[in-house]
């Protein structure tokens, strides 16, 4: 039987106002839990927190996050979920 697995990129993009990405409701259908490891360096409150689903913070590739702003010259080139031009904070 085949079974649908977290594929970055996958899905159609999606664009988050800071509210809804604050909230935890906006994220993208190809958006996963990182890993632990992606937080070896982080505060425990961002490396234990929920996040939207109650699995973890999200990514879309690596330990990139799944939402980022929409000129960050760093996003992951394939993000399906874009923040406001600036960010949110």
């Amino acid at each position: 039987m085949a079974q649908l697995e977290f594929q970055p990129g996958f899905g159609p993009k999606v664009n988050c106002t800071c509210l809804q990405f604050e909230a935890g409701v906006c994220f993208a259908p190809g958006c996963f839990p990182c890993a632990k490891s992606c937080f070896a360096n982080a505060p425990p409150e961002l490396a234990n927190s929920p996040g939207p689903l109650g699995t973890g913070l999200l990514c879309s590739s690596g330990c990139q996050p799944c939402c980022q702003a929409a000129a960050d010259p760093n996003k992951a080139a394939n993000s399906t979920c874009d923040l406001p031009v600036g960010g949110c904070s």
